[in-house]
């Protein structure tokens, strides 16, 4: 055994010049910040990456594959507290929240709701032949509506309403207009947020598909919350 010889010294940050060091940490946070934009680049979506469906009590979900537009909006009524010798409030009351929007299709050759309508009325006729009511949308019991966000990269992600109920109806026919639109007005019970089925949904880190989980309205359609992690009934 050679006394003389020494051990080789362990390369360390320690063993580092500032400077090398300074570069090296450097070139890490670029190589980190480069990732996350392209992480962030490919979980983008655009208009055409939603595809809409409507799913209502002991009927199969329906595809909305006219639906042109979609407004989700939320107001909560809250009231200030004033006092005696005040100007300021004090404070605030909070009352119930409403949330509404409106849905705008694209008509082609019948109107969006036709076959829905048309189960609605064959299922009244069965009990009520001689009754001539017909249905309209506003008829329709409490339905949801869920948007599935998937791009080129396989993100996904979702949004819904629950419990939504029609108010309103309009159509539009004018020379001056080159397509023609139903839209209407609506009110909802709840909404779920925008957001990533789970984290990570590249090919290699995909899990088994399972039964989505179900809201209290629709059948079979993911409006539960994902968080970090999926959701499964």
């Amino acid at each position: 055994m050679n006394l003389n010889s020494r051990p080789a010294s362990p390369t360390s940050v320690f063993a580092t010049s500032p400077v090398a060091l300074s570069e090296q940490l450097d070139t890490d946070q670029e190589e980190l910040t480069g990732r996350a934009a392209n992480l962030m680049a490919r979980s983008t979506f655009s208009a055409t990456d939603i595809v809409a469906h409507i799913s209502l009590p002991n009927v199969k979900s329906y595809k909305l594959g006219t639906l042109a537009l979609l407004s989700i909006s939320s107001h909560r009524d809250k009231f200030p507290v004033s006092t005696l010798g005040r100007v300021a409030p004090k404070g605030f009351t909070y009352g119930h929240r409403t949330i509404g929007g409106t849905m705008v299709f694209s008509t082609i050759d019948r109107s969006v709701w036709h076959n829905l309508l048309g189960i609605m009325q064959a299922n009244r006729r069965k009990h009520f032949p001689q009754d001539l009511y017909r249905s309209h949308p506003d008829d329709l019991p409490p339905f949801d509506v869920t948007l599935s966000f998937v791009n080129e990269w396989g993100r996904v992600s979702f949004a819904g309403i629950q419990g939504c109920t029609i108010l309103d109806e309009g159509e539009s026919f004018s020379l001056e207009q080159v397509e023609i639109n139903e839209t209407y007005s609506y009110m909802a019970l709840d909404k779920v947020p925008m957001q990533p089925l789970w984290p990570d949904t590249s090919p290699a880190k995909q899990v088994p598909a399972k039964p989505s989980p179900t809201s209290d309205f629709g059948a079979g359609t993911p409006l539960q919350y994902a968080g970090d992690t999926p959701q499964y009934a």
